[in-house]
């Protein structure tokens, strides 16, 4: 039967892939029927807050060391500005939401929703550190009893054990009430087994459940002159050493490159150099592209579905497991740069064989959405 879900995920701002994973898991859902609401918790902005005001101007005017005594209120007043051309596809796309709680004593009454089903993921909804409160993401206050709980390719971002003794004994817990839990990466299989006592399955992330003529569908007409024999450089943090690779990658292939986005992530740089393009934009640059240079996960995921050849320069303070799970999946592990040095090893010149990728993505898809549609209708069938 068609359902009221509540679906959880990292809190939506310029994330290109964060934005489309959480539309396309709505838009695969929506296509079977179910109403979805986007549950919004979220970490509420302060334009002021007191103690990092005295923590850094102890640091600036006593330890003479650069600091931004306002930094909160820089932040606070650039947002809207930032996220203005990537705000109006949420708002477009992503409606209904939910109330917002900014904690988690605000979040107990997400009980109140009383929807049939909630779903957490995908992204690293289960990576310590990405959210304030790990168990809000376990759906805490939800009685299993009540509704189905289910993850959906949900991602610790990392194969090493993050959390407490006693994070992982409640999460333990919580999981015997899920009706069906999912995960990003094989690694997080492991994890799961290892530490949650819990088997998962391995799905693909929400944003490979959509086809290319799904995203065509949003990007409108015309663009595609730009970007033809070009370079798309998706990167997410810039260092010298990246666009030093990247240079010799355009080098090489002979081909000049374009950004897909600004420095949205570098607070440092100034602000008109940081605000994000429109999600079109964005999907415009990969799929037009004749080649793509990221360090991003879901600039690899976006790659592969648009079947453009590749490189990845591996960002390891994003976590590796997700990008090496990815490339195994598919057999593409060869794709990949640590650092500008590294262009020897890796065969940016070489074809892709798309055949068996496409394959193999269109046998994940089709066990994605039936571990999906299995989790929905699970307990109906008892």
């Amino acid at each position: 039967k068609d359902m009221r879900i509540g679906l959880l995920t990292l809190p939506l701002e310029t994330g290109y892939g964060s934005i489309l994973q959480a539309y396309a898991l709505k838009t695969v859902l929506t296509r079977q029927g179910h109403e979805v609401i986007l549950i919004r918790r979220l970490v509420k902005k302060k334009r002021f807050n007191g103690w990092n005001i005295l923590k850094r101007s102890v640091k600036k005017y006593i330890f003479r060391k650069p600091a931004c005594v306002f930094y909160d209120k820089k932040i606070y007043d650039e947002y809207p500005v930032i996220t203005q051309h990537t705000q109006p596809f949420i708002d477009k796309w992503l409606q209904p939401f939910s109330p917002v709680y900014y904690n988690s004593s605000a979040y107990k009454s997400i009980r109140d929703l009383k929807y049939d089903a909630y779903i957490v993921g995908s992204d690293q909804v289960w990576r310590k550190g990405c959210m304030e409160e790990i168990k809000d993401y376990y759906f805490s206050p939800i009685d299993g009893r009540t509704a189905k709980l289910i993850a959906y390719a949900a991602s610790f971002g990392i194969d090493k054990w993050a959390y407490s003794k006693k994070e992982t004994r409640f999460c333990t817990q919580k999981l015997k009430e899920f009706t069906a839990v999912s995960v990003r990466e094989d690694s997080g299989m492991e994890l799961c087994k290892r530490h949650l006592n819990h088997t998962a399955e391995h799905v693909l992330d929400p944003t490979m459940l959509l086809t290319p003529a799904d995203y065509r569908a949003l990007i409108g007409e015309g663009g595609a002159e730009k970007y033809a024999n070009k370079i798309t450089a998706f990167i997410l943090d810039r260092s010298d050493d990246k666009l030093a690779a990247l240079k010799k990658v355009s080098k090489v292939l002979a081909m000049d490159y374009n950004f897909a986005a600004t420095e949205t992530e570098d607070r440092l740089a100034p602000l008109e150099k940081r605000i994000a393009p429109s999600v079109a934009d964005w999907l415009k640059a990969m799929y037009y592209a004749d080649y793509i240079f990221t360090d991003s996960f879901h600039g690899c995921v976006f790659s592969i579905l648009f079947n453009k050849p590749f490189v990845l320069y591996v960002n390891r303070n994003r976590g590796v497991a997700r990008f090496e799970s990815l490339l195994k999946l598919f057999k593409i592990e060869n794709r990949t740069l640590s650092d500008s040095n590294g262009l020897e090893s890796c065969p940016i010149r070489q074809s892709i064989d798309w055949k068996p990728i496409n394959a193999k993505l269109e046998e994940m898809r089709s066990k994605s959405m039936c571990f999906l549609e299995n989790a929905l209708t699970a307990r109906d069938e008892q």
